[in-house]
């Protein structure tokens, strides 16, 4: 009886455990989140609110940040935002990220990307930037980014990054 027990038991704690989407969250009906992430830069946990994470077989995460609007002048009809790729271990630290911020001008019917840039930063590990190609297109900026791994001067690891903001004619991104 008690093996029984103890069977059951180590069953239910299994499933519970397992995530109930263990490859991409990215589908269209997933809400934002927000997960608290340990940043070994500031030794501090912070908040990142995702609009898509993919986690990894090995537990490790890709976090998409939802958009952060840094300013907005409806008067001046301009709007700058920012957006993330965040790349944690299975125990919520930051590995690496690459942020892309965007100014954009708009005038009640369309919108114009003025300005482009990606920045990776690096907290964890031996990961470095091997690629980035960041530009305005549009009433868009992207960012294409690769991020490697080394050992002993050989990569062993790589993640390709594409973040992509978006300006409507009144300012709102997306």
């Amino acid at each position: 009886m008690k093996k029984f027990l103890l069977v059951v038991l180590t069953v239910i704690l299994l499933i519970s455990s397992v995530p109930a989407n263990a490859g991409s969250n990215s589908s269209p009906s997933f809400e934002s989140q927000r997960i608290i992430v340990y940043n070994p830069e500031t030794k501090c946990y912070e908040e990142i609110t995702a609009s898509s994470i993919t986690t990894l077989p090995d537990g490790r995460q890709l976090i998409v940040s939802d958009i952060l609007d840094l300013s907005f002048s409806k008067a001046s009809g301009g709007v700058t935002s920012s957006k993330s790729y965040n790349f944690v271990n299975n125990n919520n630290v930051l590995l690496w990220r690459v942020t892309l911020t965007a100014s954009f001008t708009f005038d009640g019917y369309s919108a114009t990307c003025t300005s482009a840039d990606s920045v990776t930063t690096v907290y964890q590990g031996n990961w470095s930037e091997s690629s980035n190609n960041t530009y305005p297109v549009g009433n868009s900026a992207v960012a294409q980014v690769t991020v490697v791994r080394k050992v002993l001067f050989i990569v062993v690891e790589t993640q390709n990054v594409t973040l992509t903001i978006t300006c409507d004619g009144n300012g709102h991104v997306s």
